[in-house]
């Protein structure tokens, strides 16, 4: 049975009163975050409480590190 998608219940951006991030797009599938200050992560939380349901969620080093990593075992 295919898993209906979540839609986004709020106008984007979302600044969330605790935490020190933002929001700023978001669909079914992905979502985009800043944070406020660089290293630190409030966006898994920030987007459950905003979608309802568990996400996970990925910096922007890591994807680096994953695409590279994919890349040379493509290569």
């Amino acid at each position: 049975m295919a898993r209906r998608p979540h839609f986004v219940p709020e106008a984007l951006p979302r600044t969330a009163q605790k935490g020190g991030v933002t929001v700023v797009r978001a669909d079914g599938r992905r979502a985009v975050s800043v944070n406020e200050v660089e290293r630190t992560s409030g966006a898994t939380w920030v987007l459950e409480d905003l979608l309802g349901v568990p996400v996970t969620s990925r910096g922007v080093p890591t994807i680096r590190r994953l695409q590279a990593r994919i890349a040379s075992l493509v290569s």
